[in-house]
């Protein structure tokens, strides 16, 4: 049964943090193989956090609404962004190119969140129009080459992660009922078995992220709440909540990285200005940076 944002989460209030502040409404959040926390704005801003203290660097902007960030190698970053339509890359000294707008049949129309395999297969997610079941998950080969890859998911599938061993995407599925679904991915990178993995009625899922363990957190953009499925017994548990939507403010994506050493889990929270952190016990599964510029 999943327990209700009333219920007693893992985590007190008081343990929920702002890390840093003065981003423009970030949706995506993730940790760069530099080790600084990187993030989107909603007028294309792609940010680098350098110094909480000192506030985001604006690495470089789109000029659109930059969503999921995923990191290549070689300093490149990847980014969806809805208002152009595409997956865009940013290069080392800022600047920004489109790296691929879907298949050459069915263009992207809302593309939201990407994943890197260690292949450097990009997975992403097209939301697909609001309440319109028109959703689909995208491959895009190294070099950008794209095609649809899973059309069975459709009710606005967001978040999208690797599961351990890179057997499974992962996918939080906000809309008819909430839930995260997965896909098998067979041996030869194609799209397997389609499954629910664990049922959120009553929520928006919207990111997720893995833990070193197993364990899978899912971030709800309703309620203001952050959930931990646990590996094996896929047990859903209260982590996070903020019943007054100050620290966790309509929160959108995750993303595991360290302060002084320690794990932490970040959020990005597009109903304000800034990403949360929240103390964990287990570290993040190691994320793919793959070279795809080739």
């Amino acid at each position: 049964m999943i327990p209700a944002a009333s219920a007693c989460p893992i985590l007190d209030t008081t343990d929920l943090s702002v890390y840093v502040d003065g981003l423009h409404h970030p949706e995506g959040v993730t940790w760069g193989p530099d080790g600084k926390v990187w993030a989107g704005g909603e007028r294309g801003e792609l940010y680098r956090v350098d110094d909480p203290v000192e506030g985001a660097v604006e690495f470089g902007t789109s000029g659109g609404f930059t969503l999921g960030v995923a990191h290549g190698a070689a300093g490149r970053i990847f980014t969806c962004d809805p208002i152009a339509r595409c997956v865009q890359v940013f290069e080392p000294d800022g600047a920004f190119r489109s790296y691929s707008d879907g298949s050459p049949d069915v263009p992207i129309v809302a593309p939201n969140h990407l994943a890197f395999a260690a292949s450097g297969d990009l997975f992403v997610s097209d939301s697909g129009r609001w309440k319109h079941d028109d959703g689909r998950i995208y491959r895009i080969r190294p070099g950008g080459a794209g095609e649809i890859w899973c059309d069975a998911l459709t009710t606005v599938p967001n978040g999208v992660c690797l599961g351990p061993g890179d057997t499974h995407l992962y996918v939080a599925m906000t809309l008819n009922p909430g839930r995260i679904s997965r896909v098998e991915i067979r041996p030869d990178g194609s799209a397997g078995r389609v499954e629910d993995y664990a049922l959120l009625d009553g929520t928006l899922p919207d990111g997720l992220a893995f833990a070193a363990n197993g364990d899978l957190y899912v971030v709800t953009y309703r309620p203001d709440s952050v959930f931990v499925i646990r590996a094996g017994t896929r047990d859903v548990e209260l982590f996070a909540s903020d019943p007054e939507g100050a620290v966790l403010a309509s929160p959108t994506n995750l993303a595991f990285g360290q302060i002084a050493h320690a794990p932490i889990l970040f959020s990005a929270n597009i109903g304000r200005w800034h990403i949360t952190s929240m103390p964990v016990d287990v570290p993040g599964q190691p994320l793919n940076y793959p070279d795809v510029d080739r």
